[in-house]
């Protein structure tokens, strides 16, 4: 993310084959990052849609470069969770456009600290600012949310099979696009497995 002060950015080995006039009956198996077969899941119910709504923090007390940069900071990371919570900001040094300065600012996530490492120039209102960051929140019911709004795109009469690995915490930091738990569907006899990720400008994918 660049930026302005005014405008900133399952398995075990498989049992041997049956015979070819079975197996052709069956239809492939999806693919699967999980470990074991068995997997523990809890039924995803029907949600609508969330939207994320945000309070402006005022951070009153500081340089306004610094607000800018933690305002765009929260956008980020309410985009990334795809769920309403409470934001705030923090830098480990200040952000007032004086000087060069590399930083760390943290948003936390009703609880759950995001890390991003700023870089920040020097010069005023025309100085330039970008973040990075290697992980974000993973949030259960947004997770929920996306998963009920695929089912219903890829297969609408499956909704009632969707479920989500019963292993995913509320919330969680996880890396980017690292496959962490599964979500899945049953149609047509087969149940299709998708790994559940996180991606820096979209959220929670699913791949």
């Amino acid at each position: 993310m660049i930026g302005a002060l005014a405008t900133a950015g399952c398995g075990a080995n498989p049992a041997p084959p049956g015979p070819a006039a079975a197996s052709s009956q069956r239809p492939p198996a999806p693919p699967s990052a999980s470990p074991s077969p068995s997997r523990q899941g809890i039924a995803v119910p029907s949600v609508a849609p969330i939207t994320p709504q945000k309070q402006q923090n005022i951070y009153g007390d500081l340089p306004v470069y610094e607000r800018q940069v933690l305002w765009k900071l929260e956008d980020r990371t309410l985009r990334q969770a795809g769920a309403n919570g409470s934001l705030l900001g923090s830098c480990d040094q200040r952000i007032d456009g004086s000087a060069a300065v590399t930083t760390t600012c943290t948003i936390t996530f009703d609880g759950l600290a995001v890390p991003f490492s700023v870089t920040a120039g020097a010069g005023g209102a025309y100085a330039q600012w970008r973040a990075t960051q290697t992980s974000g929140p993973l949030i259960r019911t947004a997770v929920h949310a996306a998963w009920y709004r695929y089912v219903s795109a890829n297969a609408p009469g499956a909704t009632g099979t969707a479920m989500c690995d019963a292993r995913m915490p509320e919330r969680s930091l996880v890396n980017f696009s690292s496959p962490f738990y599964e979500c899945w569907y049953t149609a047509d006899g087969a149940t299709v497995v998708r790994s559940v990720r996180l991606t820096e400008a979209a959220g929670v994918t699913f791949a």
